[in-house]
């Protein structure tokens, strides 16, 4: 059978599914790790009081900002 699946990963027999499955578990990974670094490029944005109103400390943020984008 020939069905594309998610518009993006054509979809064969059911042999494929480990692989889709890894397919699908990097693609997740990727996406978790654009988002981690958009949301520290904006709390790099943010001024002193608009932490403080997050109560998040300029120290804590810049602990934050500075973490490698594959770090929780």
């Amino acid at each position: 059978m020939t069905i594309l699946d998610d518009a993006w990963m054509p979809v064969r027999r059911s042999a494929n599914r480990p692989a889709r499955d890894i397919v699908l578990a990097v693609r997740e990974t990727l996406v978790l790790w654009r988002r981690r670094s958009a949301e520290r490029a904006l709390l790099a944005t943010l001024s002193h009081r608009d932490l403080a109103d997050m109560n998040v400390t300029p120290g804590d943020a810049f602990r934050e900002i500075n973490k490698p984008f594959w770090r929780a």
